[in-house]
């Protein structure tokens, strides 16, 4: 079963906020629920619930600079419409969350175990591309990375073979979100995107989400056993004539 897109969002906060909300609506049973939240600050903790009461996970991401990161992550087995998910914060802070929801991944051991995920890397003052380095162990993964960009007004680009999902932001920074289905096993896969003016600062967080397992063969049919005359199968009335003559009337009786 292939990995598809079933639905994204993304939610960016011009305000400074203890809490924040989005909503998350999906259009399949199963799905593989992703909230990426990131911070201008790195004293920061959060927490996330929501009102169809998942039970959520979380990965901690590799931070450059005075950021906090992180995936949370969910299975979803009935279908989602307008889910309210909170997100807690330790303080009140600016923030940012990226929603993807996938359907056909391996829902019980999401994450592809490469040692080189997840991944992340930085860029300086007046950059106008971030770009990150991964391998993978698995074929048949999804390849996601986020990234954060100082300023605002930037016009994206996805990195080549990768489809830009949300790219947008606050007053201070951007953010945004990209994926590529790949159909091998990757080794030093280049994750980037770019953008169109000088940033004050960027980062990008590459991982990858393994396709879920084909299902088991189905099991060898029975041998279908010959219909009945009786008390005895039409296979042991044939057997019973075999080599007999059959026997005549004689006409002269």
């Amino acid at each position: 079963m292939a990995i598809t897109i079933d639905g994204h969002a993304a939610s960016y906060f011009v305000s400074t906020s203890i809490t924040r909300t989005i909503s998350i609506t999906t259009t399949k049973t199963n799905d593989l629920i992703l909230v990426f939240v990131v911070c201008p600050s790195n004293s920061v903790t959060a927490t996330i619930a929501d009102n169809a009461g998942l039970s959520w996970h979380s990965r901690s991401y590799p931070v450059f600079g005075a950021e906090t990161t992180i995936l949370f992550w969910a299975v979803s087995p009935g279908v989602l419409t307008n889910d309210t998910v909170t997100i807690s914060f330790s303080t009140s802070v600016e923030s940012a969350a990226l929603n993807i929801n996938l359907n056909g991944a391996n829902n019980s051991s999401p994450f592809d175990p490469n040692a080189s995920l997840p991944a992340a890397a930085s860029a300086g003052l007046g950059s106008t591309s971030v770009s990150v380095t991964i391998s993978t162990s698995n074929a048949n993964d999804i390849i996601i990375a986020f990234f954060y960009v100082g300023g605002v007004g930037h016009v994206y680009t996805a990195g080549a073979g990768f489809t830009i999902l949300d790219a947008n932001g606050s007053i201070t920074f951007q953010v945004g979100d990209e994926y590529k289905i790949v159909s091998a096993v990757q080794t030093n896969l280049s994750v980037s995107v770019s953008w169109t003016t000088g940033a004050t600062g960027s980062e990008i967080w590459a991982d990858a989400i393994k396709q879920a397992a084909p299902p088991p063969p189905p099991p060898p049919s029975s041998p279908t056993s010959p219909p009945s005359i009786g008390n005895k199968s039409v296979r042991s009335h044939l057997e019973e004539g075999v080599g007999r003559t059959p026997k005549r009337n004689n006409p002269f009786h």
